[in-house]
């Protein structure tokens, strides 16, 4: 079926943006058409051919949208330079079938053009990577309403999504902090147009710490803080009776970071620390201070620094009731392989490279680790 046409969103001009021209959309469009079929395939060996797909976009994708970058939106990126990014014009795929009902691989879909401009996009600023217990472990997810799940604080609802960052969470290891293995970027790409109504917002935590009273930035810095698994994680097994305590913002290489999730309930370790109640209080009104609207509309990609930046999400309003132009987004994540391996040195866990992800591995004690990404 035919891609819809959508109204068109400017870029809210404090956004580090850059824009495809006509030719150069043909360009990218003739590159993107090329890309193999493989990415979804499961038969004969899975891992061999995510690896075809994406030496196939490391090899013809991310270089042409390097060169195209007037603007040096994604080398800023890479280099913390910026915190968020946002690209239009991108081609978008000439035709798509029903968008998943259940967030699952799309069937039917005979062109990869998105999937190749989200993992484009993810090696232009780090290494792509599957998260195990996110999405079956998938490289490109799929980010629609799912029927029953309307209400939930996940990529599956339809509710509000309140300010969060997309977490990690070990599930043989719950007392390890989720920002230790949290991607250090994540790229939204429009599919369909369902989302024209319903803006996704950015908040950059530099900026907002601005806004927060300096004695409450000190309390976020402590480990005075629990959040429960994400809602996408199943939150209903038995990490959510044991979640590990944790600071809020944290310092990192490139500035401050941080590390919560208001939906999954980020709050203070213990219920009378009145403190560490406000201190939340305080980081949320200065994260609306400083907020932006991204409308990722087809042919549109957000990328932010998933550790530097917050986002968050209005209800989700359809333009139509036609199932093929239900909201439909895919994303990918994607790790600073650099800083994972020099983080790595000296611990009892080590970082593997290979096949486009980051592989945290046993160290030398049982139990220390155990599998939190896997190679793809």
């Amino acid at each position: 079926m035919k891609a819809h046409a959508v109204e068109r969103f400017p870029v809210d001009p404090s956004v580090p943006s850059f824009e495809l021209s006509g030719p150069q959309q043909e360009q990218l469009g003739a590159v993107l058409a090329e890309a193999p079929g493989s990415l979804y395939d499961t038969l004969p060996d899975i891992a061999s051919n995510r690896n075809v797909f994406l030496d196939y976009v490391y090899q013809h994708v991310t270089p042409l949208l390097l060169e195209l970058d007037s603007n040096g939106v994604l080398s800023r990126l890479q280099a913390g330079e910026t915190t968020v990014g946002v690209i239009t014009g991108l081609p978008t795929d000439p035709y798509l079938p029903e968008s998943p009902a259940r967030g699952e691989d799309p069937e039917g879909k005979l062109t990869f053009y998105s999937e190749a401009l989200a993992l484009g996009i993810s090696q232009a600023v780090g290494m792509p990577s599957i998260l195990v217990g996110e999405k079956d472990e998938a490289l490109v997810h799929q980010i629609t309403p799912v029927a029953g799940k309307e209400n939930t604080q996940s990529n599956a609802g339809l509710v509000p999504l309140k300010w969060h960052q997309d977490l990690a969470p070990l599930r043989h290891m719950p007392e390890t902090p989720y920002h230790r293995f949290m991607p250090h970027w994540l790229t939204l790409i429009g599919v369909n147009g369902g989302s024209v109504l319903s803006p996704t917002y950015v908040a950059d935590i530099g900026r907002a710490m601005e806004h927060v009273d300096p004695r409450y930035l000190a309390i976020l810095k402590e480990r005075r803080f629990i959040t429960n698994p994400p809602a996408s994680f199943g939150g209903e097994d038995e990490l959510i009776n044991q979640p590990p305590t944790h600071a809020v913002l944290l310092e990192g290489p490139d500035g401050t970071e941080s590390a919560f999730d208001l939906g999954s309930g980020t709050r203070a370790l213990d219920p009378r620390d009145d403190d560490a109640t406000e201190a939340l209080h305080w980081l949320e009104m200065g994260v609306d201070a400083v907020k932006t609207p991204v409308y990722i509309q087809p042919g549109t990609a957000l990328v932010i620094n998933n550790r530097r930046t917050v986002h968050a999400r209005d209800p989700i309003e359809s333009v139509s009731d036609d199932p093929t132009h239900k909201r439909w987004l895919q994303r990918s994540y994607s790790y600073d392989a650099v800083r994972m391996v020099r983080e790595s040195m000296g611990k009892p866990w080590g970082v593997a490279l290979g096949g486009g992800v980051v592989v945290p591995v046993q160290g030398e004690h049982p139990g220390e680790l155990t599998d939190l990404y896997v190679t793809a």
